[in-house]
């Protein structure tokens, strides 16, 4: 349908959309999505339009105001915004906007898993287009079969933020250094001592700076994931395997099958022992 909007041109479209039952219990829906071609004086200033926001801007260049200031958007940017809180956006000169407002029971989650605390995330994904693409797809559903799909919705809206975190994680990876290799190296050596010099220096990075590091990005210090890593080695060795519970202590990385024991119970609420009876 036609917009009658400030600053929105004629060939611009906006679709509504009520979710089925099933939607409403399990999916990430559309709200309403457009294509909108606008003008200089395009601008949206709200206090709240309960629904998240994805935009992608295909031609021009715009803006977004929230609590955290103004940041500017470029063609082949995608923003994500949380639109239950106060908020600005528009453009100064004109752009060319694909956007889709959804929600979900899911849909506060996976914005905090994007966000980590912001109200807006601004960034370039890994492939935009791919983005595009899949917005394109919804809008596609409304504006040329007339017919909207609320599984086939979902996943688009999972696959576009699953691009999001995508990227947080490239961005966070490269900035610090925490790589997927690094969690692979200790896996791989999981009997050995890993020490948390020899880690930080792999690396390139101060222990302290390392330990802050590994924290952030991957939600456990070093030393508990070492630890956690351990023990599910060692469930693996007790449920599968006859080696004695010294043998497997040793085999997990574990100093003493003392340690082990204390460890394993501390972690698992029974004995290394207790645990193979009851899964074997």
């Amino acid at each position: 349908m036609k917009v009658r909007e400030t600053g929105v041109m004629p060939e611009s479209n906006i679709y509504f959309h009520t979710p089925g039952e099933e939607g409403l219990k399990f999916f990430l829906y559309p709200i309403c999505c457009g294509h909108f071609f606008c003008g200089k004086d395009y601008r949206v200033n709200r206090t709240s339009y309960d629904s998240f926001l994805l935009m992608y801007v295909k031609r021009g260049d715009g803006f977004v105001c929230n609590g955290e200031g103004k940041k500017y958007l470029a063609a082949n940017d995608v923003v994500l915004l949380d639109c239950y809180r106060p908020h600005i956006y528009g453009t100064e000169s004109g752009w060319e906007i694909l956007w889709a407002h959804f929600d979900g029971r899911q849909a506060r989650n996976y914005f905090e898993a994007v966000s980590q605390g912001s109200d807006c995330v601004l960034l370039s994904p890994l492939s935009s287009q791919n983005v595009y693409g899949y917005l394109h797809k919804i809008y596609a559903q409304f504006h040329e079969v007339c017919a909207a799909n609320d599984t086939l919705n979902n996943k688009y809206f999972v696959n576009i933020l699953t691009e999001f975190l995508m990227c947080r994680g490239s961005i966070g990876s490269e900035a610090t250094g925490i790589t997927d290799d690094l969690l692979v190296y200790i896996a791989e050596n999981i009997r050995l001592p890993l020490k948390l010099g020899e880690l930080a220096a792999r690396v390139s990075l101060s222990p302290y700076y390392f330990i802050r590091l590994f924290k952030k990005e991957v939600g456990y210090t070093p030393h508990r994931y070492i630890l956690t890593a351990r023990i599910n080695a060692a469930k693996f060795y007790l449920k599968s395997s006859e080696l004695s519970v010294k043998e497997i202590a040793f085999n997990c990385g574990f100093a003493s099958e003392c340690g082990f024991c204390v460890a394993f119970k501390r972690i698992v609420g029974m004995t290394p022992t207790g645990y193979r009876n009851q899964h074997t």
